[in-house]
């Protein structure tokens, strides 16, 4: 598929840099003929080592930027790494900003607001705030303080310093080293050992200096740095020998939002240490030990200095032809009082010393069981999309990001595993916990890691009580999680409890469910874990809604949705369909365990109002209009991961909202946003391949190189975001990138159905795969659990698998036929036409088994897995949205810049509701559709469905198909030479009426398309082509270009371009 020259988002030249530095060198690992790589060929700076899983780059960027930078973390210790590969250091540049001096540019955002830097972060380490920066209920700062995580002393941190000719040479992240001194730079970071890894030369190439720094996957408190100085040129500067010294360093200035408890030196040991306390917080101390040694046997000096709560420990020594490379490692025992079930806070300083000092300290053996902790890890699990080596390397690198800041060892029962937006290497979002680990970030691990899910879903457990205490304190039974926990879950500035997010109850219950629903969870966990939390929700939401006497419906009132832009409303549809949901799951637990449930649950749950508009659009709120920009999928969120739609009754509806609502997603919204929608294409749309399009949309916009990592916004530039910085590394869009994978494009759901007979659960899996178009080879995953079993689920063009690989139970498999609805629905008269789709055929041919093995509803089969056994199911098969549009489900790529957010899929995915548009309508912007290598069909022209701002002019050239280029130069060449014209400024004419009363009174509906026909004019073809009879068979690539808008208003975006078909006329 190819990918836009700028990728659609970016405008401007570090935006661009920032994305083509992810993906340029993933040319290394192609197996696909991708025309985007051909598109980037220029760009080296970065690269991709699919075998060995690195991400790295070559270009050295002197000013500190947070999206440059890679970290280590194991899920329990984090350091982001800066450009020389060791310290701290302060953000000194933003390269998504015009202007970094312009206030604020340098700053994380909400609550905090505080300067961005690399630092060091210890799981679970919170301080308490009385106030914060910026909060949404000051008021609630007089009921508790909210808890924010503090960052630890830097534990990367060292200096090196290079005497040379009598004149020093600091390296260090401060010195901000001038790059016309350094050669040879890399840094790169390794996904199958989480090792940082840099090098360069320095003075000329008179030495190598490279670093390695890891946190230690099994030895969990233990962070490592290696550092090898090598002398490479010394006649350069007519000499054979140099001094060095190197500094260990542990500084407290470092570490923000903490108080220095001790610190000093060990000189028995040749250790320095140091001991910090977040914040306003008695019971909670963290101790850092660090011992800095010289692996070669020679000669040196050892120093120490204690001054301006600073601790150093140096070592001298000479370097020269005869001892060419000295190798320095640090050592670092980090323990803090939330590290397992034993530390307390007298205990810590003695754990961390007796960790470095109990410890073989040989570099290469910790490297190794390093390397062995992860592959075990990592053994027979993966993901793999063979047909698209971006999508590959992301799925990869999300697996990769959520494991290094997650654990399942380690974990303090009475604690539990609390994971922030950012994680381990970040304080965005004040490191606080959201509905984020909920929903976003527990749900993509779990497949694969169910002890960690476990452990996230334990941090809910373990706040459980102070939920109880909050629901009392406002007059309600149950439990009220508030909307964001950290050290506690009480109610504050940042976390209220009441008038607000309530649906974080909802996220929490759904995904103590889901671990239950998979087997990660037990019996007893059902009973003593997500019972409770189930059962409480329950209580709450049946004392909080209200009866409505005249609609006899029960309802909502004063809430946020998902959907922050819509503060405080009335019957938010996610949540409302979620508490109908939570009731209903509720009711079925307590029949399962036995326990007493409230009758009144069910009447709750099958009456409470959802507010719809007259269309039957499913509205975000009692309200709403069309005039309301969407921040979140709220509405596709009940779709998945909710499973609120369900039956025959609200599937078509369904299909509307999905339309409507990806009409009006705002380009400011946060990057978890279009994995829904891929998953509620995938099981909604029966045409077309908008569920690829969506998941290119999830990833392209956000996705910030060179190390693979996520932001939340699709444009970082704060100044037109609002000035809302986004948060980063965002593990949330990791997650939800996954998730878009491993349950949308599959259909994979947890499931259960209620034994009439038992009044038990019967848990299954429900496979609803479908076949993708643009990423040939389908998709792979390796490793899936399910009730303790291990299953591998793959698709290929024509069947879906899956592959029953270990483990002794049998388990079921629902697989849909969804032939109950259809897509085909004329939205603006709201005729729904009558013709049903066949989805599939299930029959037993396909299994390979005796006929009871699976059996036939009229919804469904199911079929019973047995160990050892593969099923193969074929894949359904969506229909083109115009059976006789050649360019539907084909590569496509703007060679011109578009809007924050868009991608050029979204113009021939067969989704009359998707868009790309330019980002300026003063220059001539342009597309173009690669037809396949082996077209041969007749063309005859076709149409363009427009927007609401249709173009003012298009033009279309071809190329034929005896050319093909490899290279980005090649391509730029044939465009301009061999490109023939074949329709010219062609002037664009309104096709439909403007509704005026649609518009002016802000229905919710989905308008019809202005649509423009075209013919294509093959004079120019048959003049350059004498001799070919046929000539419109030969056409391979189609270029559009489009100019203007037709309203002459001022905005400066271009037009918005739906859908281009090129049709056969065979």
């Amino acid at each position: 598929m190819i990918f836009n020259i700028l990728f659609s988002i970016f405008f401007n030249i570090f935006i661009i840099l920032q994305y083509l530095q992810v993906v340029s060198g993933l040319k290394s690992q192609n197996k696909t003929n991708n025309l985007y790589q051909i598109l980037i060929d220029n760009n080296d700076n970065s690269y991709y080592d699919s075998t060995n899983q690195i991400l790295g780059t070559k270009q050295f960027t002197k000013q500190h930027a947070y999206s440059r930078q890679p970290y280590v973390a194991n899920g329990y210790i984090g350091s982001r790494i800066p450009n020389v590969g060791f310290g701290y250091a302060l953000d000194t540049i933003n390269l998504w900003a015009a202007n970094s001096s312009v206030e604020g540019a340098l700053n994380n955002g909400w609550p905090l607001r505080n300067h961005r830097y690399a630092g060091s972060f210890v799981s679970d380490f919170f301080s308490q705030q009385e106030k914060l920066t910026s909060t949404n209920f000051p008021e609630l700062d007089e009921v508790g303080y909210s808890t924010v995580i503090a960052s630890i002393p830097e534990w990367t941190n060292i200096k090196i310093i290079l005497s040379v000719n009598g004149t020093d040479h600091l390296i260090s992240p401060e010195a901000l080293i001038d790059e016309n001194n350094m050669s040879n730079y890399f840094q790169n970071m390794s996904m199958s050992n989480g090792v940082v890894t840099t090098s360069f030369n320095y003075l000329n190439d008179l030495v190598n200096i490279k670093t390695e720094v890891f946190a230690h996957r099994e030895i969990s408190y233990l962070g490592i740095l290696s550092l090898n100085v090598t002398l490479l040129n010394p006649n350069e500067y007519m000499m054979d020998q140099i001094d060095i010294q190197v500094v260990d360093i542990l500084d407290f200035n470092s570490s923000h939002r903490t108080v220095l408890n001790e610190y000093g030196y060990d000189l028995k040991n040749g250790a320095i240490f140091m001991s910090v306390s977040p914040e306003n917080t008695d019971d909670s101390v963290a101790s850092l030990y660090s011992t800095l040694q010289i692996e070669n046997d020679i000669e040196y000096n050892t120093a120490y200095s204690k001054i301006n709560e600073k601790i150093e420990h140096s070592l001298s020594c000479k370097i020269d032809l005869n001892n060419p490379t000295i190798i320095f490692n640090k050592f670092v025992g980090i323990i803090s009082t939330e590290y397992g079930n034993d530390a307390d806070f007298n205990s810590t300083f003695k754990m961390a010393k007796s960790s470095i000092l109990d410890l073989s300290l040989n570099y290469t053996q910790l490297y190794d069981s390093n390397y062995v902790a992860w592959k075990k890890l990592l053994e027979n699990t993966d993901l793999s999309i063979p047909g698209d080596s971006l999508l590959d390397m992301t799925a990869k690198s999300s697996i990769f990001h959520l494991l290094s800041n997650t654990r399942s060892k380690n974990v303090a029962d009475n604690r539990g595993l609390p994971v922030s937006v950012s994680g381990l290497s970040s304080d965005s979002y004040g490191g606080m916990v959201f509905w984020d680990s909920d929903l976003w970030i527990q749900p993509s691990l779990l497949p694969f890691f169910p002890k960690i899910s476990n452990k996230m879903i334990n941090y809910r457990n373990a706040t459980h009580e102070q939920a109880k205490i909050n629901a009392n304190s406002y007059g309600y039974d149950g439990a009220l999680y508030p909307w964001t926990s950290g050290k506690f879950a009480n109610c504050t500035s940042t976390g209220p409890c009441f008038d607000y997010e309530y649906h974080i109850n909802i996220d929490i219950a759904l995904a103590a469910i889901s671990l239950y629903m998979s087997g990660g969870g037990d019996e007893d966990y059902l009973r003593y874990t997500a019972w409770p939390i189930v059962n409480d929700a329950a209580k709450f939401f049946s004392e909080y809604v209200q009866y409505n006497e005249t609609s006899g419906m029960y309802v909502t009132q004063n809430m946020t949705d998902p959907d922050e832009f819509a503060d405080f409303i009335d019957n938010g549809a996610f949540t409302n369909a979620g508490i109908r949901s939570l009731l209903k799951w509720a009711t079925d637990i307590g029949h399962h365990l036995n326990e007493t449930i409230d009758e009144n649950w069910m009447e709750i749950s099958k009456n409470l109002y959802i507010p719809k508009a007259d269309t039957n659009i499913t509205l975000e709120y009692t309200g709403m209009n069309s005039t309301t920009k969407v921040k979140q999928a709220d509405v596709a969120l009940m779709v998945y991961p909710l499973g609120f739609i369900t039956d025959e009754s609200n599937l078509n509806d369904a299909v509307k909202d999905l339309f409507y609502y990806s009409e009006h997603q705002s380009a400011a919204g946060p990057a978890m946003t279009f994995p829904v929608f891929v998953a509620a294409a995938s099981s909604l749309l029966n045409h077309g391949t908008s569920s690829e399009s969506y998941l290119y949309k999830s990833v392209i916009p956000f996705l910030r190189g060179p190390f693979a990592q996520f932001s939340e916004q699709a444009d970082d530039d704060f100044m037109k975001n609002g000035e809302t910085q986004p948060a980063f590394p965002f593990l949330t869009a990791h997650g939800g990138f996954l998730q878009s994978i491993l349950f949308g494009l599959t259909g994979i759901r947890y499931s259960y159905e209620m034994n009439t007979q038992t009044n038990k659960i019967e848990r299954f899996l429900r496979f609803d795969p479908i076949k993708l178009e643009l990423l040939n080879g389908g998709l792979h995953i390796q490793g899936f659990h399910f009730l303790g079993q291990t299953l591998d689920i793959s698709t290929d063009d024509d069947f879906g698998y899956i592959k029953h690989k270990n483990g002794t139970q049998n388990i079921r498999i629902k697989v849909p036929t969804r032939n109950y609805f259809s897509d085909e629905v004329d939205i603006f008269t709201r005729n729904n036409k009558t013709s049903n789709f066949e989805k599939r055929t299930i029959g037993n041919e396909f299994f390979g088994r005796e006929e009871e093995k699976s059996k036939s509803y009229s919804n469904g089969t199911f079929i019973t897995l047995e160990p050892g056994e593969e099923v193969k199911i074929p894949l359904f098969k969506p229909l083109k949205n115009i059976p006789s549009n050649l360019a539907e489900g084909k590569q496509v790529a703007n060679l011109t810049e578009g809007v924050p957010g868009d991608v050029p899929f979204s113009l021939v995915d067969g989704n009359n509701y998707t868009h790309w548009q330019p980002a300026n309508k003063s220059s001539i912007s342009r597309v173009i559709i690669d037809l396949g290598a082996y077209n041969s069909s007749n063309i005859s022209g076709g149409q363009i469905l427009w927007g609401s701002r249709p173009a003012k002019y298009f033009s279309i050239s071809v190329i034929p198909s005896v050319f093909n280029f490899t290279t980005k130069v090649q391509m730029n060449k044939i465009i301009e030479e061999e490109s023939i014209s074949v329709i010219d400024n062609q002037v664009v004419l309104p096709s439909k009426p403007f509704y005026a009363e649609i518009v002016e009174d802000s229905i919710i509906d989905l308008l019809p398309s202005n649509v423009t026909n075209f013919e294509f004019n093959f004079k120019n073809i048959n003049e350059k082509y004498p001799n070919h009879s046929n000539i419109s068979n030969l056409i391979r690539y189609v270029l559009f270009s489009f100019e203007g808008t037709y309203d002459n208003d001022t905005e400066v975006t271009g037009a918005t371009v739906k859908e281009i078909s090129i049709i056969s006329s065979d």
